[in-house]
């Protein structure tokens, strides 16, 4: 797990997933010959559609693309385009272009490898659910789980206040047991981005252009002495890394460190969302 979005889901009946997932085909198909993307479940790491492993119910979906080579169709849609004019001794119009780079690109579709099945790990948890990818990424597998399921009411979380708390944290202090990490990306008062990393972040710039007006896009963190990530201003945790010693416990069960981690990743989260967002 090395990345974290989060919805509210509140009043969904997560004991329903498993008859729901289990009565419709939506397991995970490879792409086909002419698909350039698919998506469905796969087993989790626990062996099963979905698990309820204590009040954590877990659902894993994988996304796979397949990629017509742009310069490939541009040359086939070319040597096309030169048969249609010595066939139909005229030169194509704006229908035949479309139907010439269709034919071309489900021949190049055809022969191209589809990209290795991304797996994305689903985690039901109280009125949340917790995804390890990005929120592009979240997006996609909850139109999915919408379409299978019938209704989903996940919710992003509301992001007004965050980067003005990742400000806050450096100027004055960040709540226990969070402390800074050694990254921030800046964006100061003319809009220029800045990545700063290594070192002490009070060492450098970064003081001085937030006190003229600059924001912060993305702040390295710690939490509990067992976790490095980056909180960005919409509320994506990516860079999650976890301390060796922390996982060493369990380095030769998979499903063992995989729970540890996203339980952990969960905690902190929450923890942070507490203080970041004022939901009373």
């Amino acid at each position: 797990m090395n990345k974290l979005s989060v919805y509210k889901v509140e009043g969904f009946d997560v004991s329903i997933l498993e008859d729901v997932v289990r009565a419709h085909d939506c397991k995970f198909k490879p792409c086909g010959t002419y698909s350039q993307y698919s998506i469905g479940l796969v087993d989790n790491l626990f062996g099963d559609i979905t698990t309820d492993d204590y009040s954590y119910v877990v659902l894993t979906v994988a996304t796979q693309t397949k990629k017509p080579k742009a310069s490939q169709v541009k040359a086939l849609v070319k040597s096309k385009v030169e048969s249609f004019k010595l066939r139909e001794h005229r030169d194509p119009v704006k229908g035949d272009i479309e139907i010439i780079t269709s034919e071309a690109t489900d021949e190049v579709l055809a022969n191209t490898y589809p990209d290795d099945p991304k797996k994305i790990n689903v985690i039901f948890s109280g009125d949340y659910v917790y995804l390890d990818a990005t929120n592009k990424q979240a997006e996609e597998v909850l139109s999915f789980l919408r379409e299978i399921i019938g209704s989903l009411p996940a919710v992003a979380l509301p992001t007004e206040r965050v980067g003005e708390k990742l400000k806050s944290y450096i100027i004055n202090k960040l709540p226990e047991p969070f402390s800074l990490g050694n990254r921030v990306k800046l964006v100061d008062e003319l809009g220029l981005v800045n990545v700063i990393s290594g070192g002490s972040i009070y060492s450098s710039e970064v003081l001085p252009t937030l006190s003229s007006g600059g924001r912060i896009k993305e702040l390295g963190l710690e939490f509990d002495s067992v976790m490095s990530f980056v909180v960005k201003e919409t509320f994506e945790i990516s860079g999650i890394k976890f301390d060796k010693a922390f996982l060493s416990e369990t380095e030769d069960d998979e499903s063992g460190s995989f729970t540890l981690q996203y339980r952990e990743a969960i905690r902190m989260f929450n923890l942070l969302m507490g203080d970041i967002i004022d939901e009373s």
